[in-house]
């Protein structure tokens, strides 16, 4: 096989680096100077919270990767975080994470996945009669529900971990 026989061509779901030669930020005016294979894109604005875009003038440095996601281009900017000073723990709490329960904790706590269960027991529902309909809003609309999903997934494991530090002995 020849490197001739086949075009080059980039993944859709891809992203594309840029680093601060091709890609410039102005941060007061809310806007990024993109240089493509054309010419140079100028005031392309973008968006964050206030946060997030103190984050992004205080600490953004290297790569910045370009994405497009669900018919949106997102622009995806690596900062370099201070790192925070350690922290030394006055006590400890084990916590062991299960099927039944979410979590268990050494003090004897449990955190009931009940109603984990019944919302991710509902998902499957919805989600079977979508996929049975086999159309492209079907299709979409499955993306969109594995994402929030997983949102909804990841903030409850959150939760559940803020709940066991909140009983943690402090020591004092």
């Amino acid at each position: 096989m020849k490197a001739e026989s086949k075009p080059i061509g980039f993944r859709p779901d891809a992203a594309q680096p840029f680093d601060d030669r091709c890609l410039s930020w102005n941060h007061d005016a809310g806007t990024v100077s993109i240089w493509t294979t054309v010419d140079r894109m100028k005031d392309v604005r973008f968006a964050g919270s206030p946060e997030q875009l103190k984050t992004l003038r205080e600490y953004r440095k290297g790569e910045s990767d370009l994405v497009h996601r669900d018919g949106m281009w997102l622009l995806i900017a690596t900062c370099e975080m201070p790192e925070e000073p350690l922290f030394e723990p006055v006590d400890w709490l084990g916590v062991d994470r299960g099927i039944v329960n979410l979590a268990t904790t050494s003090d004897a706590d449990d955190f009931q996945g009940r109603g984990l269960g019944r919302y991710r027991r509902w998902h499957a529902r919805v989600r079977t009669e979508l996929q049975a309909r086999r159309t492209k809003s079907a299709t979409r609309r499955l993306k969109k529900r594995a994402r929030r999903e997983q949102r909804h997934s990841t903030s409850r494991s959150a939760r559940t971990a803020r709940g066991s530090r909140r009983r943690a002995p402090t020591g004092r």
